[in-house]
């Protein structure tokens, strides 16, 4: 479980190749970076310190509910079969009685016979598997980004980490991803206007355990030993 660096010196066992992992940065919008934006594109965007902040409010969406949509997807079709992880940094005021109507942030990852549907609030996120399974919720710090990580592992096992701990984990519904898998973020109004702010989406393959992982060229190397959310 535990991660640790070592000195440069150390032979890497095997590195990820190129295109294992694909990050999304705050510090330009989504769309100019392959993501297909969606939604009622009347959203206020800004980019801010490397953030993409999001202020959804009712615009000319009346009555309520419902407001302001501005979402992104992206198949990952590409990953299929493969140990495969989705991590995210974010925060937003939106009360948590928007979690109803899936206001504030959310996250998709979804494909044939798998639901993976976060909705984060300022206080409160929710976790939608399955409508027949449990439904998770886990409160949450207020007013600080977070992060958050999903692994899915060819042994058909998951987990849940909020800022490095485990929070929920299980056997999913089906293979994640598979052929028809695509991950879909970003922020909507439901009874109240919020600001979203979003550091970065990253999502790609898990590499095996006891892989080591140049982070940077002549600085360090990661070392993977067992399920792991990277720092």
């Amino acid at each position: 479980m535990a991660k640790n660096c070592v000195a440069p010196l150390v032979l890497c066992m095997s590195v990820a190749a190129p295109g294992q992992v694909i990050t999304y940065n705050g510090d330009v919008f989504p769309e100019s970076v392959g993501w297909e934006r969606v939604g009622t594109f009347d959203a206020d965007r800004s980019l801010v310190d490397g953030q993409l902040v999001i202020d959804v409010d009712l615009g000319v969406w009346d009555p309520l509910p419902g407001g302001e949509q501005d979402f992104y997807k992206r198949s990952i079709a590409e990953f299929a079969g493969e140990p495969f992880f989705l991590e995210w940094r974010c925060v937003t005021n939106a009360p948590n009685t928007e979690i109803g109507g899936v206001g504030g942030s959310a996250i998709n990852a979804w494909g044939t016979g798998v639901a993976n549907h976060f909705t984060i609030t300022g206080d409160r996120v929710r976790l939608i598997r399955d409508n027949f399974l449990p439904i998770v919720f886990v409160d949450i710090d207020p007013a600080v980004s977070h992060t958050y990580r999903l692994e899915y592992y060819r042994d058909e096992s998951y987990f849940w980490y909020i800022d490095g701990e485990i929070v929920d984990s299980g056997v999913p519904e089906g293979d994640f991803p598979n052929p028809n898998s695509r991950i879909i973020w970003g922020s909507s109004m439901w009874q109240t206007p919020s600001t979203n702010q979003w550091d970065y989406i990253r999502y790609g393959v898990i590499p095996e355990p006891g892989t080591l992982l140049l982070l940077i060229p002549g600085a360090a190397f990661l070392v993977w030993r067992g399920r792991q959310a990277p720092g």
